[in-house]
């Protein structure tokens, strides 16, 4: 059921696995931490939005910013 660990967690095969990814580091301190975090909350309030909403307005250019917080986030990431 567990699929890896990563920094001393291990990770289960479930629907639940995104949020457990990003409470883990919503609740941390570190400040690259709360940065993935919050970069985490948006691109997924931007994925509902593209998933849900008949319409979204100015889609190329939350598509770009979507492509920024990605790489912020794989940039925190490499550092923590």
């Amino acid at each position: 059921m567990y699929h890896q660990e990563i920094l001393g967690h291990f990770l289960a095969k479930t629907s639940d696995i995104h949020r457990y990814v990003w409470q883990e580091f919503d609740i941390n301190p570190d400040s690259r931490c709360q940065l993935i975090a919050d970069n985490l909350a948006v691109l997924r309030r931007y994925r509902n939005q593209a998933d849900y909403d008949d319409n979204f307005p100015l889609l190329s250019a939350i598509a770009t910013i979507a492509l920024k917080r990605s790489q912020e986030i794989i940039y925190n990431l490499n550092n923590l």
